[in-house]
């Protein structure tokens, strides 16, 4: 697993930073399980925190799987499943995990990326196009990523002709109910490069809804996530210099508000192996749990989980910037 370095992730101290501030931030219940199921994905944005590509095949073997299903039907107050990737349409059992997810009784968000739906497997060609119906049969909250409502923008961001395929992705997803029947909730992502305050947020919303109106295109809200110095993102910052002046803005933006709101204190994030982590961005960077807790799905341990303490590093000012990351 690729792991950020050292001199990276520690010279912006979050945590002395916050007890510089009188700040504190503990996890206040497990509401979410995170689970990362693959690094392939049929895209390779620079954007990615998890440098995830066509050419990285990492799944998350049936026994994790399985294991995620025994805490997720044993703890009541774990309400919700968060599935991502890479592109989690791509893991062989991915409609197997989500249909097993719905018998428990539990929400499903997939984190999908439009594109998968068209492209299809990379490696192997094999058709998603069933995935539209197959989300609306389930249920499934989606969160869509779409970098800019801009084609040019959009393309530059993830490669020529995504603006169009997503375009014609949000239009199959509108014809099975999403963003009009109640049940059926669509968010759109969008990554910036910095934080947004909360009326920035709002504003870029609107626009959204009306830029992407004029296409026919409907959606409920748009989450805006701050790029997270990590990966992909984190090597283009250092290698043009930029690095430092993007970690000193993400400072200085940082609100208490965003930082109450962290998503770390509602979840645990489980990687490919059944590792346990804070959040997506901590697996990414290779940062496990601290040592106080259960460090796999195996040894899941509700109330030890809760009462752990965070494993902070410097890209954690990205979700405490401006209105925070989603």
């Amino acid at each position: 697993m690729p792991k950020q370095s050292d001199t990276m992730t520690e010279k912006y101290n979050f945590g002395t930073w916050m007890t510089a501030h009188d700040l504190s931030l503990h996890p206040v219940g497990i509401e979410t399980l995170w689970l990362n199921i693959t690094r392939l994905c049929n895209q390779a944005c620079h954007h990615c925190h998890l440098s995830a590509s066509p050419e990285m095949p990492l799944h998350m073997s049936k026994a994790v799987m399985d294991a995620c299903l025994s805490v997720i039907a044993s703890n009541a107050a774990i309400r919700s499943v968060d599935i991502t990737g890479g592109a989690p349409e791509l893991h062989p059992g991915f409609e197997a995990l989500v249909g097993a997810i719905r018998h428990l009784d539990k929400k499903v968000t997939v984190r999908h990326n439009l594109t998968v739906t068209l492209d299809g497997h990379p490696l192997t060609g094999e058709s998603r196009t069933y995935l539209p119906e197959f989300f609306a049969a389930n249920r499934v909250e989606l969160l869509a990523s779409m970098p800019a409502w801009e084609k040019d923008a959009a393309d530059q961001i993830r490669g020529r002709g995504v603006f169009e395929k997503s375009l014609k992705s949000l239009r199959q997803l509108n014809a099975v109910g999403y963003g009009s029947r109640p049940e059926l909730i669509l968010k759109l992502v969008t990554n910036h490069d910095g934080p947004l305050s909360a009326t920035k947020r709002v504003l870029l919303e609107s626009r959204f809804h009306e830029v992407l109106g004029e296409y026919g295109i409907k959606f409920n809200d748009l989450l805006t996530v701050t790029n997270i110095p990590a990966g992909r993102y984190a090597t283009d910052l250092q290698r043009t210099g930029g690095y430092d002046e993007y970690m000193n803005g993400l400072i200085q933006a940082s609100d208490e508000t965003a930082i109450k709101a962290a998503t770390c204190r509602t979840l645990v994030s489980v990687g490919p192996d059944g590792r346990l982590y804070d959040c997506d961005f901590n697996l990414a960077l290779d940062r496990g749990l601290n040592p106080d807790t259960s460090q796999t799905i195996f040894e899941f341990d509700y109330d030890r989980l809760i009462n752990r303490t965070i494993n902070f590093a410097g890209h954690c000012f990205a979700c405490s910037a401006g209105a925070g990351s989603g």
